[in-house]
C-alpha cells in the first residue's frame, strides 16, 4: 500500500526539508486509526512544484511503515473502496444517503461479492464503522500454469504468486506464456485478476475458404496457438495473427 501527500509549492530547500519532517511526525494521528499488518507500506512525499518550475511526477520521498487496515465512517465510504464486510471481500457499487421523515439519517449502499458476485445492500448508520481494506494492484507477468492455478511473477522484483484460474473468469483461457496481467491482492491474498482486454494469437488450424463463397459476414471456425477455437471471417488462413476481444471470445481484427 502507498499513502501519497501532495505538498505546498517551496522557494527554498529548507522549507521542503521542514515539511517533510513535519509530515513524518503528524502522521501519528493517521497510524492509530490503523489495525497492524505484517505488509510493509510506504509514505511518499509527492512535489507538485518548486519555486514554480518544476513538478515531480512520481514520489521523490519514501517512508516505510506498516501495513494497515483503515477502518471509517459509513459517511467515508466511498463507490470503489473495497470492505471487508460480515466477514467477505466486497466492492462498493453504490452509496445512497437517506434522510427520513423520522429517525436519523442513513446510507443504503450497494456491494458486489468479490468471490461470488452478488449482490447485497446494506443499510449502515452514519457513523457505524465499516472496514476499508487497502488492496495492492500491480502489473505482472504470467508465466505458465500449473494445475488449477497460473503463476505470475512480479516485474519488480521477481516473485512468483500462484493465482486461482477462477479469479480471471472465461478471460484465462486466452492468456499467453509472457503477457502482462493485472493483480489485486489484500493482505497478500489475491482477490482479483484481470487479462488484457485483446490479445494477438496466431490461428494453428483452420479450413480454408470454398472458393467464389463472398457471402458477406460468413465466418468459420479456427484454432489458435494455446488451443481455443474461435470463430473468424473465411479470409482468415492458417498461420495469421488475429486480435481477440478475452472479454467476449470474439474476434476483432486480422493483425498484419
Amino acid at each position: 500500500m502507498i499513502a501519497t501527500w501532495e505538498t505546498p509549492a517551496f522557494s527554498f530547500p529548507g522549507e521542503l526539508i521542514a515539511q517533510s519532517r513535519y509530515l513524518l511526525s503528524s502522521c501519528k494521528q493517521l497510524w492509530c486509526k490503523y489495525q497492524q499488518r505484517q505488509n510493509p507500506v510506504y509514505l511518499c512525499l509527492r512535489l507538485p512544484k518548486i519555486n514554480n518550475c518544476f513538478s515531480s511526477p512520481k514520489p521523490i520521498f519514501v517512508h516505510k511503515f506498516y501495513n494497515y487496515i483503515f477502518m471509517a465512517k459509513a459517511s467515508e465510504v466511498k463507490v470503489g473502496n473495497i470492505l471487508r464486510f460480515n466477514g467477505e471481500l466486497v466492492t462498493v457499487i453504490e452509496v445512497l444517503h437517506r434522510t427520513p421523515g423520522k429517525g436519523g439519517a442513513f446510507y443504503l449502499d450497494k456491494f458486489r461479492n468479490i468471490k461470488t458476485g452478488r449482490i447485497v445492500e446494506a443499510r449502515l448508520a452514519t457513523d457505524e464503522q465499516v472496514e476499508i481494506c487497502r488492496v495492492e494492484t500491480n502489473d505482472f507477468q504470467y508465466l505458465y500454469e500449473d494445475g488449477d492455478n497460473m503463476v505470475i511473477m512480479d516485474n519488480t522484483n521477481y516473485e512468483q504468486h500462484n493465482i486461482p484460474k477462477a479469479l480471471f473468469g472465461p478471460a484465462v483461457k486466452f492468456l499467453k506464456e509472457g503477457m502482462n496481467v493485472i493483480v489485486s491482492f489484500e493482505s497478500e491474498e489475491p482477490i482479483m485478476a484481470t487479462a488484457p482486454n485483446f490479445v494477438e494469437l496466431e490461428i494453428t488450424y483452420t479450413e480454408p475458404a470454398v472458393k467464389g463463397d463472398t457471402s458477406s459476414g460468413a465466418l468459420k471456425l479456427a484454432t489458435t496457438e494455446n488451443g481455443v477455437e474461435i470463430r473468424v471471417p473465411i479470409f482468415v488462413n492458417q498461420g495469421d495473427k488475429v486480435k481477440v476481444d478475452t472479454r467476449t471470445g470474439e474476434y476483432v481484427e486480422r493483425v498484419k
